[in-house]
């Protein structure tokens, strides 16, 4: 039974296999583990040396493998697994591999400018009606006075090659894409600084915008029972949508240590939901 994945400290991964009831620790190897995604059996995470984690049982057993992406120094934001197809986004890159992380191949999504971007994250669905698979990476450079400060690029062979549409969302909110969700359903969201957020029910194809409050979120998660979860470090307030992001309201929540610094959030196929924080100490919360 695969399970919801916690990450805290130095390089360690917690499992739990009964809806956050409990957890149990599975692995430890390199340093912060900063992003987790699993798919299945398959599981994959990333540490902040550049280290990546495969599981492929659910979660029980891990391998690490140093570096197989890009030299040190290369910063990563994100992963996102859909079968055997693996990708590790960072910077300005997109590492792929697709047979379940023996191979490995890098590219650039665009040139490096001389303020360095950052790909903050990555989603795959199976668009079934077309037979094509659909990955959507986004990101921003939170830098004064740039004219382009936030990306979003959209793949619909598997990552091998990469179109910028952020046009398509038709922004009028200059602010960085801090993370990205997609389901085989169609359904993605978007989310970035300023309290916008984006949402697509056609595999990114077209996009509606939408504000809720001013704050930059960070923190998101959806299930395919239609509820989308958004948080923000630096707000108090987490939102909740039950019809796949159309209409999202407050979610009523209580604890002591988390009116801000959310850093992340998860719904498991239970319709639980967990806020971590990284107030005080690590925690992880199960809100619902």
């Amino acid at each position: 039974m695969g399970g919801v994945f916690g990450s805290a400290g130095a390089g360690v991964i917690y499992r739990s296999t009964n809806s956050g009831g409990s957890f149990k620790l599975v692995h430890t190897g390199g340093e912060k583990v900063v992003s987790i995604a699993r798919d299945g059996k398959a599981a994959l995470a990333v540490s902040f040396d550049g280290s990546i984690h495969i599981s492929k049982d659910g979660g029980e057993k891990w391998s690490t493998y140093k570096d197989p992406c890009w030299a040190k120094g290369v910063d990563f934001g994100a992963v996102a697994v859909h079968g055997k197809l693996m990708l590790v986004v960072g910077q300005i890159y997109v590492c792929r591999s697709d047979d379940g992380g023996g191979t490995w191949a890098t590219k650039a999504l665009m040139p490096k400018p001389a303020a360095t971007p950052h790909l903050y994250g990555a989603a795959i669905a199976r668009n079934k009606k077309t037979a094509q698979t659909v990955a959507l990476v986004v990101g921003g450079m939170a830098k004064p006075g740039n004219p382009k400060p936030h990306w979003v690029f959209r793949s619909v062979d598997g990552g091998k090659t990469w179109k910028d549409i952020k046009g398509d969302l038709s922004s009028k909110e200059m602010s960085p894409f801090n993370e990205v969700r997609m389901l085989d359903d169609g359904h993605a969201v978007i989310v970035g600084a300023n309290g916008v957020l984006y949402w697509s029910q056609d595999w990114g194809l077209s996009w509606s915008s939408k504000k809720l409050g001013s704050n930059e979120f960070n923190a998101l998660d959806m299930s395919s029972s239609g509820l989308v979860l958004v948080a923000s470090k630096y707000s108090p307030n987490v939102y909740l949508s039950k019809d796949s992001g159309y209409l999202f309201l407050k979610a009523p929540y209580t604890s002591s240590t988390m009116n801000q610094h959310k850093t992340s959030v998860a719904l498991d196929g239970n319709g639980t939901a967990y806020i971590g924080s990284n107030s005080k100490k690590d925690t992880l919360v199960r809100a619902y």
